[in-house]
Order: structure tokens, then sequence, then C-alpha cells
């Protein structure tokens, strides 16, 4: 009988635990939609670096991380900034999903744009 009410107690700590909502963004931390926005860049900027072909990877890790300096410099964030938001939303499985269902959206944005840009060919006759 004891044992069965531990059991009962313990799936009933089960499923109270997962209704507790996610703790409130703390201040030293980016805002949901900044951090979907430097994430989507991030992506954009990885795909970029990793199509030069370079010879080396040390040249790959220069070229990003020259890249990446100058997406917080314009985005106006420094880098210890962006792992402390980064670690707390990886902390925070409800969060993170939100951000990458916005990192997606962004991303998905930008390649619909990119396609009517382009200069559409001619037909070869």
């Amino acid at each position: 009988m004891k044992n069965r009410f531990s059991i009962y107690i313990l799936l009933l700590l089960v499923i109270l635990s997962a209704c507790v909502s996610p703790p409130s963004i703390p201040n030293d931390v980016l805002p949901k939609e900044k951090m979907a926005t430097i994430l989507a860049e991030i992506h954009i900027t990885q795909t970029y670096v990793s199509r030069l072909n370079f010879g080396s990877s040390d040249s790959t890790q220069v070229a990003y991380n020259t890249l990446e300096k100058e997406l917080f410099k314009k985005q106006k964030i420094d880098t210890a900034t962006y792992k402390r938001s980064f670690t707390f939303y990886s902390a925070q499985p409800e969060y993170m999903t939100e951000i990458y269902e916005d990192v997606l959206k962004k991303l998905e944005k930008k390649s619909a744009d990119a396609v009517k840009e382009r200069p559409k060919s001619r037909p070869t006759q």
C-alpha cells in the first residue's frame, strides 16, 4: 500500500511539473524576437562561409568569426550577451521552440525574397 501511495505521489508531481510555465526572461537576456533575428543571420552567415570553399578549416573559422563580429556590431550586442542569451534559451525548450519557429519564418521569407529578386533568364532559341 505504501509503495502504491509513493507511485501516486510521484505521478502527481510529474503531472504538476509539466504544467509549470517557463521562467520569465531575465533583463540581461536578449528578447526572443531579437534572438530569432540574430540566429537567422548566424545561419545565413554559416551557409555563406561554408560555400566559400576555403582550403583549410582555419581560414573558414577566421572568416566566420569576422562576419559574426560584424553581425553582433550591426545588432548592437556583444558576444557575452549572445552567449548568455543562447544558454538561457537552450535550457528552456518552450522558448527555444518559439524562437526557432520565428527563425524558420525569417529564413523562408529571405529565401522567397531572394527568388523574387533573381533576374529572370531569357529563353534560349
